[in-house]
């Protein structure tokens, strides 16, 4: 019996160097979105860091009008925290990914800063770091009221212009 001819046209698999090179294209291309999504995100992480620190303080200021008692806000730079102690209270929060504070965190070269029972401190600056930057935050110690600044030199100026005032 004489059957059909085999057919001639025969199926071809994609070569290993073929699947490669696309996994290496597709690659490269997740790599870019990464990047640009990444360099978007960066601004934000900078302003939320920034909301934090001054929503703490806030925080802290009430906690301690409310309660009548001293407490100290600490800040440690080396888990980008801050927290606030006071007799049986403790608060803490921490800076979003990709923010830190910077060493010394702040501008005094101290890590602490007191709270009185009225809510007031002495004035401070906290030193933020984002997106390969530095950001200055200063604390009105009578208000709290923060100014954010981006030049250290300015920060220190306003900060010893604030405490000559104060004396």
């Amino acid at each position: 019996m004489i059957g059909p001819e085999p057919s001639r046209t025969t199926r071809r698999a994609f070569t290993l160097i073929e699947v490669s090179v696309v996994g290496a294209l597709l690659a490269l291309l997740a790599a870019g979105v990464v990047l640009s999504v990444s360099s978007m995100l960066a601004p934000h992480r900078q302003r939320d860091a920034i909301s934090r620190v001054i929503a703490f303080d806030h925080r802290a200021r009430t906690l301690a009008r409310t309660t009548g008692a001293h407490g100290t806000l600490e800040f440690d730079d080396a888990d980008a925290s801050i927290t606030y102690r006071s007799g049986a209270h403790e608060l803490v929060a921490r800076l979003p990914r990709g923010a830190s504070l910077a060493s010394p965190t702040l501008l005094e070269g101290r890590d602490s800063v007191d709270v009185g029972p009225d809510g007031n401190t002495p004035d401070y600056a906290v030193v933020i770091e984002a997106n390969d930057a530095r950001v200055f935050i200063l604390f009105a110690g009578l208000t709290g009221e923060p100014r954010i600044m981006e030049e250290r030199v300015a920060a220190e100026s306003l900060l010893k212009s604030a405490r000559t005032h104060a004396d």
